[in-house]
């Protein structure tokens, strides 16, 4: 097994052996007590009975510990004896060790003569147990070594183990901090195991027993450095020969230099205080400045202050003095009140038939009002919808007015034709250049014809859709009275081609109590498109939604008409169409109906607010601030148009 030393000393709690200690400690110190003996071997002076028995200093040192500490046997006094023997060894061991070596904090420099060591300080720990394993020399724990080093007080930054060609070598390097208490450390250690002869000359001496397994340290000097071997070539890799003076000089050099530094940037330091003290005094006037700025706005503030409180005050004062005098007015009005109730109750005593009576015509009289009320909103109403639908006829007849236009002035210019014709058939007697100018004459004029009949036809068809539309509108709106049916408004902002259009819709109850909205942003080329893809738009959010009776309101009637009847349009409108009737199939109940512009401002206001924020799709659970005008006064309006549109 290898040498390890380990002090494990247990710390006595008696304080009598610790004041016997002391007591005899001093008694060697004095004389008292002496340890007989040569040189190199002593007697203990308290063991009388083993006279023949010596030791040297280390064995005597192990003796006093192992009756001082171990021993069982010994008496309180006998270990007391002991322990200031091994405290009075370690002190005069220290002093004589302090004697041969001069200390790391004060080292004498000696020129020539002084002595090298290797810089950063480092130590050479040799006969470390080598192990044979899987065909290699190991040792045990580099790391272990240093803990055992850091636990004796040494401090070593690294432990490094050296390596040969066939595995570890048997030494390690110990490294310590590079100033001078990394020194003290070093050579604590190195006398450490010098006093316990295990020291460089020990192991370099040709007496040293082959089979010792202690370990051997020394701390590494010019003679390491120089050396050829292993320990040589890691010692030149990793440091210098410096002498104790070399490396004072250059602290100085540093410190030097260190303090000139400080000297010039305490300077810097001067001036940019002196700077920062006019920056402040320049400061301390501004800020004067604006602290009377600040202390006559305060009093100005102040002033209004009192002014307004004076004015509150006043005002408070003519408030409670109209409450006072509305209070009197009060009390008075009670009294008179309980004096016609008096009256009234005499006169109740005496008519009853008349209180009947006056109650009576009281509450016709309520009636009456409730009557007038109603019938005046009803008038209300009744004139608001006069007046719209006044607005609409006014619309058709400018549009039927064009229409009349239109084919005035188609029939106009078939009159002119057939004028034409009878002039040239006139002609034609004459010769045939003549017939050959009336053939396409007659041409142009049988287009225009067919031209007359199609406008006619389209008129008809469209006027027959628009009612057929209106009354399945009807019926959409009387069903859903009854039954649980959603409304969804739509509607579509278009701009231009390049911008962003935004598409948006409103979804209802029955009793017009709001569900949900949804506004999103698009690319249309035309007002058309817009329209088609917000009831698209509309129909697959409450398909995903789960309502499975709805009725889309849009207010472009074309949009309305195709979707319904027909025919479906050309290019992306077309496909967007044919995409609301593919939705339409599924199993569900859905009307797309007609509702006026100006009753769907809600829808209008919410498909906005998509491309105002930029976004692609937003969903609303509640009703968003921007549109509460517009759907209040839709809901008012809506309820007028169904009403009128019941009744008709």
């Amino acid at each position: 097994m290898p040498y390890r030393r380990e002090f494990k000393l247990r710390v006595c709690s008696n304080s009598k052996l610790e004041e016997l200690k002391c007591r005899y400690y001093k008694d060697l110190r004095e004389g008292e007590d002496r340890i007989s003996g040569s040189r190199k071997y002593f007697r203990c002076p308290y063991c009388q009975g083993k006279r023949g028995k010596k030791y040297d200093m280390q064995r005597l040192l192990k003796h006093s510990y192992r009756i001082g500490y171990a021993s069982k046997s010994s008496s309180l006094s006998d270990k007391a004896r002991h322990l200031g023997l091994l405290k009075y060894l370690e002190r005069r061991r220290y002093a004589k060790s302090n004697a041969r070596h001069p200390s790391p904090s004060d080292p004498s420099t000696n020129g020539a003569n002084e002595e090298t060591f290797v810089w950063p300080w480092m130590g050479i720990v040799a006969n470390i147990p080598v192990l044979y394993k899987d065909g290699k020399f190991v040792d045990e724990s580099g790391q272990k070594l240093k803990m055992e080093l850091v636990a004796k007080g040494y401090n070593p930054v690294k432990v490094y183990t050296l390596l040969a060609d066939r595995g570890f070598s048997g030494y390690a390097i110990v490294e310590f901090n590079s100033n001078f208490s990394g020194f003290a450390n070093a050579m604590a250690f190195a006398w450490e195991f010098e006093l316990d002869k295990h020291g460089k000359q020990e192991w370099y001496s040709s007496l040293k027993d082959e089979s010792d397994d202690n370990l051997y340290a020394w701390i590494a000097g010019k003679e390491e450095y120089n050396s050829n071997s292993i320990v040589g070539n890691y010692l030149r890799r990793n440091g210098d020969l410096r002498t104790i003076s070399e490396i004072r000089n250059e602290n100085r050099k540093e410190n030097s230099q260190l303090f000139s530094n400080l000297i010039n940037e305490l300077g810097l330091k001067y001036k940019e205080c002196e700077e920062m003290e006019k920056m402040i005094s320049e400061t301390e006037v501004l800020m004067g400045n604006v602290m009377k700025e600040k202390e006559e706005m305060l009093s100005m503030h102040n002033k209004e202050l009192e002014m307004i409180h004076q004015e509150g005050l006043k005002q408070v004062e003519t408030i409670l003095s109209e409450q006072e005098t509305s209070k009197q007015q009060l009390d008075d009005h009670e009294k008179e009140l309980k004096l016609r109730e008096d009256e009234i109750r005499q006169r109740e005593k005496l008519n009853e038939s008349e209180k009947m009576k006056l109650d009576c015509e009281k509450e016709m009289n309520e009636r009456a009002i409730l009557a007038q009320t109603k019938v005046s909103e009803t008038m209300m109403k009744l004139a608001d919808e006069l007046k719209r639908e006044k607005e609409q006829a006014l619309v058709k007849i400018f549009r039927l007015e064009r229409e009349l236009d239109q084919k005035q002035a188609l029939e106009l210019e078939v009159e002119k034709l057939k004028g034409l014709v009878k002039v040239r058939r006139h002609m034609m007697e004459r010769g045939l250049a003549a017939r050959n100018k009336c053939t396409p004459i007659l041409e142009e004029l049988i287009e225009k014809l067919d031209g007359h009949d199609h406008l006619e036809n389209m008129t008809y068809e469209l006027t027959i859709k628009h009612r057929h539309v209106d009354d399945q509108v009807q019926e959409a709106r009387k069903e859903m009275i009854n039954d649980d049916w959603m409304v969804i408004q739509t509607h579509a902002t278009f701009t231009a081609p390049h911008l962003l259009t935004g598409c948006g819709g409103i979804m209802h109850n029955n009793k017009g109590d709001w569900v949900g909205g949804f506004s999103c942003s698009m690319k249309a080329n035309n007002a058309a498109d817009g329209e088609a893809w917000a009831v698209y738009t509309g129909l697959n959010w409450a398909w995903n939604a789960g309502k499975r009776k709805v009725c889309i309101l849009s207010d472009a009637k074309e949009v309305v008409l195709w979707v319904n009847k027909g025919p479906i349009p050309q290019g992306p409108c077309g496909k967007i169409i044919q995409h609301c009737k593919d939705l339409m199939i599924k199993d569900w109940e859905v009307i797309i109906g007609y509702i006026p512009s100006d009753l769907n401002t809600a829808a209008d206001e919410i498909a906005k607010l998509a491309p105002r924020i930029k976004c692609d799709w937003i969903e609303f659970r509640s009703p968003p601030l921007e549109i509460m005008d517009q759907l209040e006064t839709d809901r008012a309006k809506m309820a007028i148009w169904n009403d009128a549109n019941c009744n008709i």
